[in-house]
């Protein structure tokens, strides 16, 4: 059974050719790039309505210390408000480790993130840094959104 179900999730793996693979590879590397970044500035800008923006109707969020998952944009809103109560970024920067697309629909990213964070009423900034997944799907609009965003 487990064979089974390893096969049917990897088959659009195995049916693209590797030309296909590498030219739309690249494209769509950019384009998830190009959201990422722009979501990124709106943690800068304090700006939840610039970091949702970039996630579909049903992302689920999988941050660290959370009893359940964060699902839907509503609540995901709420949680980055909720975190902007505490201060704000000076500077995020994060580093690709593996970039997938599977069928040209779908793309998963995993990488390293590092935050300089500056809370609110201290002069002390604290460092962050670890390790994220991102799992990104092309809606009907042929938008790339994150679908799965986790980070430890």
């Amino acid at each position: 059974m487990k064979l089974l179900i390893i096969l049917i999730l990897t088959e659009p793996i195995f049916n693209m050719s590797n030309s296909q693979v590498s030219s739309n590879s690249n494209e769509i590397f950019k384009l998830t790039k190009k959201a990422n970044d722009f979501s990124l500035n709106g943690h800068i800008n304090k700006d939840a309505n610039q970091i949702i923006s970039v996630y579909s109707e049903n992302t689920i969020l999988l941050p660290p210390g959370e009893k359940e998952p964060i699902k839907g944009l509503e609540a995901i809103k709420k949680f980055y408000l909720k975190g902007f109560e505490y201060g704000s970024s000076l500077k995020i920067t994060t580093e690709n480790i593996s970039y997938t697309v599977i069928n040209n629909s779908h793309a998963n990213e995993v990488g390293k993130y590092y935050i300089v964070y500056q809370p609110e009423n201290s002069n002390k900034q604290i460092e962050l840094n670890g390790y994220m997944l991102i799992t990104w799907k092309k809606n009907s609009k042929g938008e790339w959104k994150i679908e799965y965003d986790m980070w430890h």
